[in-house]
């Protein structure tokens, strides 16, 4: 077949055919490209058929055609991302303290958030090397009054940055967990086998959604990227972003997925080697961080 505007030639002859065009390329899978202007087809004794007009001769016969606009280009749409099971993890980190160290482990190893399908770091500096890292600026939080920071603000940065970078968006699941959880990405197919990444969900460690880990569906990151920044408006700086995303994916109708395996919060190390949990937090120095992964993995 032809591009619309193309010579379309289908011939029985008896004798030479011979053809002269006047055309700029062709290209390699046979396809007229736009520009071709004019094409002239002599034969002894030829039946064509050129655009959609059937022709007989019987005689030396020049036939001139021109062309018309071209058809819309065809375009094949990539495979839906929520068909199989895939992750894009991210985390945020502080430029100092004991933070950078464990995420530079981490990326050293591929392990952590860099064995996910994808993953980012957003962080208050241009220069965490060798980690590539996004800088959202300042992650400073004032205390809330039951004592933890109120970081909503920080995390939403994060998550403006999230959806204009728009790697999740090639991934079935979102993962946001903290530098010092130790997680393995692929045993979270397990826990997600009977809810579908196309339709908005998000997963809670029992009966709350804990920071250290935080899991999300396609749909519903897309859902949040949609609709965020006019359903959730209240509360920014007064809450924790965990508390804060939970209110969020409420009022957005995220369904919500009870898991009490997702996350266990534990400090020993040896405590690691429960196979149904994901993730193990909080782990704050390498050393620790390394003999719970050591645990884990065995």
């Amino acid at each position: 077949s032809t591009t619309r505007g193309a010579l379309r030639i289908s011939s029985t002859t008896r004798g030479a055919l011979s053809m002269s065009t006047t055309t700029e390329p062709v290209s390699h899978s046979g396809k007229v490209t736009r520009g071709s202007a004019i094409a002239v087809v002599s034969a002894a004794t030829t039946t064509s058929t050129i655009s959609s007009t059937r022709v007989t001769t019987s005689t030396m016969t020049s036939i001139t055609t021109t062309q018309s606009s071209p058809s819309p280009t065809t375009t094949h749409s990539l495979p839906s991302p929520t068909k199989h099971f895939s992750t894009f993890c991210w985390l945020v980190t502080m430029s100092s303290g004991g933070e950078p160290a464990l995420v530079r482990d981490h990326f050293a190893k591929q392990t952590n958030i860099f064995s996910c399908g994808a993953w980012s770091v957003f962080t208050d500096t241009d220069d965490l090397a060798p980690v590539p890292v996004t800088n959202i600026g300042s992650l400073k939080s004032k205390m809330c009054y039951w004592g933890s920071w109120c970081n909503t603000r920080v995390f939403l940065r994060a998550w403006d940055a999230v959806f204009k970078e728009g790697k999740y968006s090639r991934k079935a699941w979102t993962l946001k967990v903290d530098a010092d959880s130790v997680f393995l990405p692929d045993r979270l197919q397990w826990h997600v086998k009977d809810i579908s990444a196309a339709d908005p969900w998000y997963l809670k460690n029992g009966n709350m959604l804990l920071g250290a880990m935080e899991v999300f569906s396609n749909a519903a990151v897309r859902t949040l990227a949609e609709k965020r920044h006019v359903v959730c408006i209240y509360g920014i700086d007064s809450s924790g972003e965990d508390g804060f995303i939970d209110n969020c994916m409420q009022k957005l109708k995220v369904s919500m997925k009870m898991d009490w395996n997702l996350l266990r919060s534990t400090r020993n190390p040896q405590e690691c080697g429960d196979g149904s949990a994901v993730a193990f937090h909080p782990f704050k120095d390498v050393g620790s961080f390394i003999a719970c992964q050591g645990v884990m993995t065995r």
